[in-house]
């Protein structure tokens, strides 16, 4: 209890600290790079000033619901940005919304946030307008308050971070089985999620079948998929075996499942990765780079980044291995 409750103390004095050099720059470098898409494609005749994934968000309000295939909760949140009315400003603020989840998240969670920040998969976010810095904060506030035991207020994280299941789910799971013994509040944690859908389910009706359905006839672009079920199918789920079952530290446990979810499930898109990188993994998020490759070698640069998640997964399960041959307690990354 002593060394949960010491290490709660340094969590939160390393997220309430000022910020740093590395911070800083990182988060003007994505902000500055939005602005400067925004006038490349004014001056360019873009049909869109915003990126392709941010306009199909804004669309969602008007229920235009093309190439959508996120829970209708996160509809909520793009009303709020589109309150902002002048695209090119939802559009930046959006981006600096994302920038600053990551920055947050590598705090929670002490991972590299400059490596994170500067990562290709951050300037592909920054680019299309996606989402992810935004889940991966829900991951991190998740964390921070059912750490807490304020688990009412983790499920606020849960909320964000659900928006795209395919990545959050096992992390979910993983963060809400270490970082709370009690099943209570692991349960209590449920609830804005629960309370989401059921809202949801009110104001759209059967938004689920619907999504279901435009899977179906028109599926997302899988060109930017890392994971290796699209090599060797089921065989994936082998992963899990040892990422669950061997006994580690529980960063350590939360650095193996991460990279499982990146490697081991049916779709991943590659900048669902800052999910890693915000974890203390080092230097390991650099080899995410190796997607500006894409100039020379189109998606197959993507395809490479797998490699991170890979190297994470067999890093973690091999001193972990080693520490229970050794007969040693298991020790933090």
């Amino acid at each position: 209890m002593t060394n949960n409750l010491e290490s709660l103390n340094i969590m939160e004095r390393r997220i309430k600290r000022k910020p740093t050099l590395g911070e800083v720059f990182g988060v003007m470098f994505g902000v500055l790079l939005s602005i400067g898409l925004v006038v490349i494609r004014q001056q360019q005749g873009f049909d869109t000033i915003q990126g392709i994934d941010f306009g199909t968000f804004m669309n969602s309000v008007e229920g235009n619901y093309a190439d959508f295939y996120y829970p209708n909760w996160s509809i909520a949140l793009f009303w709020l940005i589109r309150l902002l009315y002048f695209p090119a400003l939802m559009y930046v603020v959006w981006n600096t919304l994302n920038l600053l989840g990551i920055a947050f998240a590598a705090r929670v969670f002490d991972g590299k946030s400059l490596v994170a920040l500067l990562s290709y998969q951050m300037l592909f976010s920054l680019y299309f307008g996606q989402i992810v810095g935004v889940l991966v904060a829900g991951l991190a506030w998740y964390w921070w308050f059912m750490r807490r035991d304020q688990p009412l207020i983790a499920g606020i994280g849960a909320v964000l971070a659900l928006i795209k299941p395919q990545v959050s789910v096992p992390i979910l799971i993983t963060m809400g089985l270490l970082a709370n013994e009690k099943w209570r509040s692991r349960i209590i944690s449920s609830v804005p999620s629960v309370v989401a859908l059921v809202l949801s389910l009110l104001v759209w009706g059967n938004w689920i079948a619907d999504l279901l359905a435009r899977s179906e006839a028109n599926p997302p672009m899988t060109a930017g998929s890392i994971a290796l079920w699209q090599y060797i199918g089921a065989w994936c789920f082998l992963l899990w075996i040892p990422a669950i079952v061997v006994p580690m530290s529980p960063i350590r446990r939360l650095v193996i499942i991460t990279a499982t979810t990146a490697i081991a499930t049916p779709y991943y898109i590659h900048n669902g990765l800052l999910s890693l990188f915000v974890l203390p993994v080092g230097w390991l998020g650099l080899l995410g780079n190796l997607g500006y490759l894409m100039a020379t070698m189109g998606w197959a640069a993507v395809k490479l980044t797998a490699i991170v998640p890979i190297v994470a997964y067999g890093w973690v399960l091999w001193i972990s291995l080693r520490e229970q041959f050794a007969n040693k307690k298991p020790q933090s990354i």
